[in-house]
């Protein structure tokens, strides 16, 4: 039976049980043939096959797997991203500098530091825990978080951890990553609670529409009451 791009509105049947659920490759990588080739092979099940993947995915209350899935990847991706937007930043400029004849300003406060990435590495886990209790909340208003916490930890460490591939390209990668990735949170929200896509679709979309609206919202509020912090207190530039 065609199931359509987000599968069956509604289970059909019961889940399976528990121990039943074998879990992705990652959770067991001395089979797979090590962490990297089972960090791949996973990515590549729940990229291109996350129906499956998430129908079979491993309930347990140890969460240092799937958070280490998620966190590494993240991380290198970030790093990686960083460097290149650095990079073509630099080029822009020496570019158009060129072009111009006019020097560009210097970009001291674009580069990272290892300060920098520290400081960011131990954020990036709290901010995870925070973003998957906020879209357990959500999927709790609207009657579809029949797993626990649990399972949305699970579902979201994958999604987030899988997309690590692609969302370090610079400009597209973050859109691409975007898209797909509320699509593959819908899937694995739905599978793993056994729950319906509305109540799924519908945690995913405030998910993102929330603190999105937020930040445009203080961006407005910034600009109304005074500017961007650190730009009202610089001289306006002379026209000649």
């Amino acid at each position: 039976m065609y199931e359509g791009p987000f599968g069956p509105t509604s289970p059909e049947a019961q889940a399976d049980p528990d121990e039943e659920r074998a879990g992705p490759p990652w959770e067991h990588a001395r089979e797979a043939g090590g962490y990297v080739l089972a960090y791949f092979r996973t990515a590549g099940e729940v990229l291109f096959r996350p129906q499956t993947t998430f129908r079979a995915m491993s309930l347990s209350p140890r969460l240092n797997l799937p958070l280490l899935y998620w966190f590494l990847p993240t991380l290198i991706s970030t790093i990686v991203s960083t460097v290149l937007f650095t990079a073509i930043g630099r080029m822009f400029r020496a570019v158009l500098s060129s072009v111009s004849g006019i020097p560009m300003a210097s970009e001291v406060a674009a580069t990272a530091t290892t300060p920098g990435l520290l400081c960011m590495a131990a954020g990036l886990m709290p901010m995870f825990f925070v973003m998957a209790a906020y879209y357990h909340l959500l999927l709790r208003l609207f009657g579809g978080a029949r797993r626990g916490f649990v399972g949305t930890f699970r579902a979201l460490a994958y999604v987030n951890g899988s997309l690590a591939t692609i969302s370090w390209a610079p400009c597209i990668g973050p859109v691409i990553a975007l898209v797909w990735g509320a699509y593959l949170e819908i899937i694995g929200l739905r599978e793993v609670h056994d729950t319906t896509t509305a109540r799924a679709a519908a945690a995913v979309v405030l998910g993102i529409l929330g603190p999105l609206t937020l930040f445009v919202a203080m961006l407005v509020y910034a600009l109304v009451t005074g500017g961007l912090p650190g730009l009202a207190d610089h001289a306006p530039i002379p026209m000649v």
